[in-house]
């Protein structure tokens, strides 16, 4: 699993808890993802949160990702569903945050 997060102090707790968890296969990469984007292997599952799904974004994501990779993107407010008409779309209850669920390399932007 790699974890890709440009705040420092973001990146240092998800380190502590790949200690804590002993998970050996993790790593976190403190960076932007377009800019790690050649250290990392093909991809199955990508998330986001609390970032925007950019042009330049989705582009370095096709870069990682094969026919079966998906897409999770969690937000909130409205423009989920208007941007991603086909896409999965659920809604956690009692917030206004979504999880967008699709294939990036299949949903124009």
């Amino acid at each position: 699993m790699h974890m890709v997060e440009a705040r420092t102090r973001r990146a240092a707790f998800l380190r502590h808890i790949i200690s804590v968890l002993e998970l050996p296969a993790a790593s976190v990469h403190r960076s932007e993802f377009e800019t790690v984007i050649d250290e990392l292997p093909t991809a199955d599952w990508v998330t986001m949160q609390a970032v925007q799904p950019t042009v330049d974004l989705l582009t370095a994501i096709e870069r990682i990702s094969k026919p079966s990779t998906a897409l999770l993107w969690i937000t909130s407010g409205p423009a989920a569903e208007r941007r991603f008409a086909r896409s999965h779309i659920l809604s956690l209850p009692f917030s206004q945050t979504v999880a967008v669920v699709f294939r990036p390399q299949r949903d124009p932007f």
